[in-house]
């Protein structure tokens, strides 16, 4: 689901990809994820490894709580 984002994440840094980053918070802000995570990831002045971090566990989230309604139509 997240996978080419977080593959890209990996390659270049969260802070080369600040669009699609802020299009993955909105994302996990519609779902009800948890506030916090969602500063980190959103907080460019944060330390990058802590916005990654955060980013992973904002991507589990998103995966276990993925409403049918929000998924893409095949």
């Amino acid at each position: 689901m997240f996978d080419q984002l977080a593959r890209s994440i990996s390659v270049s840094g969260i802070g080369q990809l600040e669009d699609e980053v802020d299009a993955f918070v909105k994302r996990a802000v519609r779902q009800g994820a948890p506030p916090v995570l969602v500063s980190v990831v959103s907080d460019r002045s944060s330390p990058e490894v802590a916005r990654e971090r955060a980013f992973g566990r904002l991507a589990t989230f998103l995966a276990r709580h993925d409403r049918p309604a929000e998924r893409p139509a095949a």
